[in-house]
């Protein structure tokens, strides 16, 4: 071979080489920009799930606070009633002795 020939064969390697290269950093590129894109939705499910998390918690703490409520005026009733059933039954004592 001739050095114009290994020239010519050196000329279409490299070439080649940088196509392969450029061929390359586009890929890169475009894997970086959709790793930074799957970054941006797990940021956004991660905020979402947080939201969702909190408004859970918010639902339970309402839902025990009226539990609560309630089981205290069960508890009030409850009394009242007992208390009004003693009386009567002392009256009755009284009254019918």
């Amino acid at each position: 071979m001739t050095s114009e020939d290994w020239i010519k064969v050196l000329r279409e390697r490299t070439h080649k080489l940088n196509n392969v290269a450029a061929t390359l950093e586009l890929s890169n590129a475009q894997l970086t920009k959709r790793v930074n894109e799957l970054h941006a939705e797990v940021r956004r499910m991660s905020t979402a799930d947080e939201i969702a998390k909190g408004v859970a918690d918010e639902l339970r703490r309402r839902n025990q606070t009226e539990r609560e409520k309630i089981d205290s005026g069960m508890r009030w009733l409850l009394w009242t009633f007992g208390l009004v059933l003693t009386t009567l039954q002392i009256a009755s004592i009284f009254v019918f002795r």
